[in-house]
């Protein structure tokens, strides 16, 4: 079986229409497939996420202003669903201040 074009892009619409928003967090706990949610998520990190689509793919933007999440350092980041999480990476701390902004952007490929 063959899953085609059209069915991969049918998947990466599913995806774009189920993401809602992006959240960091402070646990240095390695990403792992049975996550559920970051390990320690910071409340104030919470933001919409935008995205954009092209051919069997999904770029997802995150960004966090100068203003929010400061004092914190940061080594975790999920895009969320309106169900849960739907990936999570960890990563060397941020320490977050008033004269940071955060962005990240995530690449989904529909393969």
């Amino acid at each position: 079986m063959v899953l085609t074009t059209t069915g991969k892009n049918e998947i990466r619409d599913a995806i774009d229409s189920a993401l809602s928003q992006g959240q960091m967090g402070t646990s240095t706990t390695a990403a792992s497939p049975a996550d559920t949610g970051l390990g320690s998520a910071v409340v104030a990190t919470l933001q919409s996420l935008t995205t954009s689509k092209t051919d069997k793919q999904i770029t997802v933007n995150y960004e966090l202003n100068s203003t929010t999440g400061n004092g914190n350092t940061l080594t975790e980041y999920e895009n969320r669903t309106g169900s849960g999480n739907l990936n999570r990476v960890t990563f060397a701390g941020i320490a977050k201040t008033s004269d940071l902004e955060v962005n990240v952007v995530t690449t989904l490929f529909i393969k």
